[in-house]
């Protein structure tokens, strides 16, 4: 019976929605003695109201059954978990179908950093998202920085340069070399709505330092592949980027080169060497994310033919990742993968998430923290999101049962609040 009349109630609620409200307008409603995962704290909240008015959160406040609510819907979360939207904190969606970004959002992505994309689509999709005009997650996008060889002949870098630029001058996609001017180039690719820079590839440890401490100057967030070549690891971390992404680059040798080497060249007894005792060291002290990506560190795995050297490999990714954790390197959780396309597709998201936990050695908790809290502090938006509490916008993933006993139900969602109202 509890059941029915949580479905009532929820049914109820839609229709009441569906007649009253048109997207942007405003919302009003409780979530009735539900569970709340405090990532700050790091607890489980238990039988709580959640008050939602607009598109913030007003309180969290213990529940009572004789506390009237009036003429305000109210939804019946007995038995449901509450805990922050998602972040996809590394994907690509400009060639991916609008529809991708629907899809995602009911599945509990509620926000995502394109780590690489077509900016001046990327920012159109933005604002379409933040007017209400088109459903799915709140975007934040990068300028990729990279050296001539990288920029003048990748096919990405073409896909995502409209006819009007040169290769290499698209504010979003640029070329930077020793002659370049920084100060022109961050600028450029502030004015484009992009949230940070991304450096790439074929910089230099001196450009990476000038375009490092432009960007922050400049109130930009600073990315960066953990080897730039010839920049490398130590130099990326020196320059105090606030994120590296993909971590079979903290198992690449000081003097690696893509083309000779591939991506895959991992070296697996820096697991256990004082250089990477001392890169982790660094990040930590210096405050410096990590951006596993296994999602796609295990789908790049799967091109080698020698089984054997593929599981040595992924084995030696995940014990990196469990390193990192356990030294203290905040992690987020970025795929490198695409968004869904159809209804039945996967979220790469959730496999990323999982993998924390069951192959990285990450408490629930953890993971859960990397894929909201962490993901919002290196995209720089936790005064209002990444977590559950008054004043906060009201991102919240709802699900029917317990995150925290079991990472897979993350998996299980009854519904996905995203600026105040149902999706």
């Amino acid at each position: 019976m509890k059941n029915s009349g949580r479905l009532i109630l929820l049914f109820s609620f839609f229709i009441f929605f569906a007649g009253q409200f048109s997207p942007g307008a405003a919302s009003r409603f409780v979530l009735r003695n539900t569970n709340v995962v405090d990532v700050n704290d790091g607890k489980l909240v238990v039988n709580v109201d959640v008050l939602i008015e607009g598109k913030f959160i007003k309180g969290i406040e213990s529940h009572h059954p004789e506390i009237p609510y009036g003429d305000v819907p109210v939804i019946g979360g007995e038995g449901l978990y509450c805990i922050p939207g998602l972040i996809d904190a590394h994907t690509h969606v400009s060639n991916a179908p609008e529809k991708s970004l629907a899809l995602a959002l009911k599945k509990g992505v509620t926000a995502i950093r394109d780590m690489g994309g077509d900016g001046q689509y990327l920012q159109e999709l933005q604002q379409a998202v933040r007017k209400g005009e088109l459903p799915g997650p709140d975007i934040y996008f990068s300028a990729v920085m990279g050296g001539k060889e990288f920029i003048m002949n990748d096919s990405r870098v073409r896909l995502s340069t409209p006819i009007r630029f040169p290769l290499g001058e698209a504010p979003w996609a640029r070329l930077v070399t020793e002659e370049s001017n920084i100060a022109e180039i961050i600028k450029d690719a502030k004015a484009c709505g992009a949230t940070g820079i991304k450096m790439y590839a074929q910089l230099t440890a001196d450009l990476v330092v000038k375009l490092t401490k432009e960007a922050k100057a400049n109130h930009l967030k600073v990315w960066s592949h953990g080897v730039i070549y010839p920049a490398m690891l130590e130099d990326v971390i020196d320059a105090g980027v606030d994120a590296v992404s993909h971590v079979n680059s903290l198992l690449l040798r000081p003097d690696w080169n893509l083309k000779r080497d591939g991506s895959l060249a991992i070296d697996a007894p820096l697991l256990h060497s004082a250089r990477l005792a001392r890169i982790l060291d660094s990040m930590v002290a210096k405050g410096i994310y990590l951006d596993p990506t296994l999602s796609v560190m295990k789908y790049m795995t799967r091109s080698i033919s020698d089984k054997k050297k593929a599981g040595e490999i992924e084995a030696s990714l995940f014990k990196a990742t469990h390193l990192a954790y356990r030294k203290g390197v905040k992690i987020v959780t970025g795929t490198d993968s695409p968004l869904p396309r159809s209804e039945n597709d996967r979220l790469f998201l959730y496999d990323e998430i999982s993998m924390l936990v069951c192959d990285a050695g990450f408490s629930p908790l953890d993971a859960i923290r990397a894929a909201t809290i962490h993901g919002a502090e290196i995209l720089g938006i936790t005064q209002s999101h990444g977590s559950l509490s008054a004043g906060k916008v009201a991102d919240i993933l709802v699900l029917k049962a317990n995150p925290l006993e079991h990472i897979g139900n993350i998996e299980k969602v009854e519904f996905v609040i995203k600026n105040g109202r149902m999706q």
